[in-house]
């Protein structure tokens, strides 16, 4: 019998993407660095394109870390009935009352929310 691995959620999914574009861009940084300091070692290009081209590369990164985390920011905003149910389940039974007579006072108003 084999064991089914856990479905990452799209947070985990997030976090990792983030974590392996900023390994990226610390590395595209070093080498800059290198390269600037002179020890970027033997290539054909001169160290001028060779940073040029490591900027671009570093740019498309911040794009795409600039991405996620918009992507994040939104999904973040988003509410849904099973976050809500979620949120409702983490509370005490004291705050779940509560929560419960307020919607069923709300609903007896017409707010509308029930």
């Amino acid at each position: 019998m084999t064991k089914e691995s856990a479905k990452p959620t799209a947070e985990s999914v997030l976090d990792d993407a983030l974590a392996v574009l900023h390994i990226g861009i610390a590395s595209i940084r070093k080498q800059i660095q290198a390269i600037a300091a002179g020890k970027g070692g033997e290539s054909k290009y001169d160290p001028a394109s060779r940073i040029a081209h490591l900027a671009k590369q570093a740019g498309s990164i911040a794009d795409s870390v600039r991405k996620a985390e918009a992507a994040r920011a939104k999904r973040g905003s988003e509410l849904d009935e099973t976050r809500v149910l979620e949120w409702f389940l983490l509370q005490d039974s004291t705050k779940q009352g509560r929560f419960l007579r307020e919607l069923a006072e709300r609903s007896k108003k017409g707010s509308g929310l029930a």
